[in-house]
């Protein structure tokens, strides 16, 4: 049995109708990808109430690239149920007192970053400027907004590429 077993995986192998083996990275990102090392950064996010999809994407797409995100929200399960599933820090916090928060997470270190939320654009402010990444149809914004933010803060990266897959 163990002869017929290798003579049929040789045809098969002969003939190409095995299927093709998934090419991925070490890291497990696929062909077409890049991958920026922004190292440890800080990153305080508000406005969670007014967008909540929005707010949502952008604090995952932030908790992905390994920073330290903080965000502000009224909503007390909602934002339990996001800061673990997204490894983030939530503040219960409504947004009128959101510099309470803000002063609470800058006494731990200096913060990279301030990203305010709305319904329709993302503002962030950086020590080196203020980016606004707006939408042309709100209701398909969160889909993509978080890598419009991630995007918008590679200059804090400093150009550490860690990886591209191509």
């Amino acid at each position: 049995m163990a002869d017929n077993w290798l003579e049929k995986k040789m045809e098969e192998h002969r003939s190409g109708s095995r299927p093709a083996a998934r090419r991925l990275s070490p890291t497990g990102n696929r062909r077409g990808t890049a991958t920026f090392d922004f190292g440890i950064r800080r990153f305080f996010v508000t406005g969670c109430g007014a967008a909540p999809g929005v707010a949502e994407a952008v604090v995952r797409a932030l908790s992905a690239t390994g920073s330290l995100v903080t965000f502000v929200w009224d909503d007390m399960a909602a934002g339990r149920r996001l800061a673990q599933t997204a490894s983030a820090r939530h503040y219960p916090y409504a947004d009128s007192r959101a510099g309470d928060a803000r002063e609470a997470f800058a006494a731990e270190g200096p913060v990279d970053a301030d990203i305010e939320v709305s319904a329709g654009s993302v503002v962030v402010r950086t020590p080196s400027g203020t980016s606004r990444v707006t939408a042309s149809d709100p209701s398909a914004f969160a889909g993509r907004v978080g890598e419009a933010v991630v995007y918008v803060l590679l200059p804090l990266s400093q150009g550490r590429i860690a990886e591209i897959v191509i």
